[in-house]
């Protein structure tokens, strides 16, 4: 994936859910699978790592604070 593409991702990344801190999109497993995870490390909510960085952006920004 071109860093562009992934660059534009990580901004579109909604705040973390539970504590609203910015989150990153992060290649897991040598590059054969993605997750976003809040950046504060005190929070570290994630998700399941998924095959690609659109669907754990897509993952990540359906997620509402409750």
């Amino acid at each position: 994936m071109k860093a562009n593409v992934l660059t534009q991702l990580t901004h579109e990344l909604k705040p973390c859910p539970l504590c609203e801190s910015a989150a990153t999109l992060e290649p897991m497993n040598k590059g054969t699978g993605w997750r976003v995870r809040c950046k504060n490390y005190e929070c570290g909510a994630t998700h399941w790592i998924q095959p690609d960085p659109d669907g754990a952006a897509g993952i990540w920004n359906k997620r509402v604070k409750e």
